[in-house]
């Protein structure tokens, strides 16, 4: 049968009809070429294939250990510093946010009234040693005296008591002049201990008091 002869045979009203499902059918087909042509694209370009990975030996090194974290620093000790006598600053020996070791000099006080308090312990420390030495002295000599039967016993024990007395206010006397030594070397204020200096306080020519000023932290 030729295509005349099919034309003839089909109905003039199914024409419009065919030709749609026609048109539909190539359509439905252009999708299925088209995943044919991308799955068979070469590796490497558009559409897939393999991917070039670069690759490296395996070492062992240590790593870095890195922790961000907001926090607050506390100092393993903190000391405040106050002096231990009463008097006026002379001078500063540091600065705000110095470090500085233990022992370090931070602060003079002025130290003449207690060299002249030095000076008369050491006074009455002489005195008082002269007059042991004559004391002890006469109980010697009256005590010599007494073996003979020259003075009387009571004298005797009162010169030997007036000895001892003498022999322990040379002993106070002595501890006098020391506390005096210790008070002068409280006007060399120290650090006690290692680290680093704060806010200054307290400035030259400002009068402290023992054991209530603060000073510095350190």
């Amino acid at each position: 049968m030729d295509n005349l002869t099919a034309r003839r045979l089909i109905h003039p009203m199914l024409l419009p009809f065919l030709r749609g499902f026609a048109a539909l059918a190539v359509l439905s087909l252009l999708p299925a070429c088209g995943k044919k042509q991308a799955t068979g694209a070469a590796p490497g370009r558009g559409g897939g294939g393999a991917v070039p990975v670069n690759a490296a030996p395996v070492v062992q090194k240590e790593m870095p250990v890195e922790l961000r974290a907001i926090g607050n620093v506390r100092p393993s000790a903190t000391v405040s510093v106050k002096p231990r006598v009463s008097g006026l600053i002379s001078s500063v020996e540091f600065k705000e946010g110095q470090e500085v070791k233990q022992g370090d000099v931070l602060f003079l006080i002025d130290p003449k009234p207690f060299e002249v308090a030095l000076a008369q312990a050491r006074a009455a420390l002489a005195q008082v040693r002269e007059q042991a030495a004559n004391a002890q002295q006469q109980a010697r000599r009256y005590s010599s005296l007494g073996q003979t039967g020259a003075v009387a016993r009571e004298q005797l024990d009162q010169f030997q008591s007036t000895a001892k007395s003498s022999t322990s206010g040379a002993d106070a006397a002595e501890a006098a002049v020391r506390e005096a030594e210790i008070q002068l070397s409280y006007c060399t204020i120290k650090s006690p201990i290692s680290g680093r200096t704060g806010r200054r306080v307290i400035d030259a020519g400002n009068v402290v008091t023992a054991n209530s000023t603060e000073l510095v932290v350190v």
